[in-house]
């Protein structure tokens, strides 16, 4: 019984941080100006003043302890990634 509470509260969790990358990836797609280039949509911040700068960073923050961050592209650029499912990480941990 303990098991089956422990992994329901993680599930919950998990959930809720994906909820609020959600908002964020939204945030970032609205306001960071997009670099389309063949097979990519990458994202940057030279757009934005020091203000948007700083919620910028944050909402990249959730995105990356979230895993949907992929940084390190051209000029500091960077992608955000597809939310994931819970189950899709859960078998994905657990196959040797």
């Amino acid at each position: 019984m303990h098991n089956a509470i422990a992994a329901k509260c993680h599930a919950l969790v998990f959930n809720d941080r994906q909820d609020a990358a959600d908002t964020s990836e939204i945030w970032i797609k609205i306001y960071c100006r997009h670099w389309a280039t063949v097979n990519k949509d990458s994202q940057t911040l030279d757009n934005l003043n020091a203000e948007e700068r700083t919620i910028a960073r944050q909402h990249m923050a959730i995105l990356r302890r979230a895993n949907r961050l992929k940084e390190g592209g051209f000029k500091a650029n960077f992608e955000t990634l597809p939310r994931q499912s819970y189950q899709r990480l859960a078998n994905a941990q657990n196959t040797p």
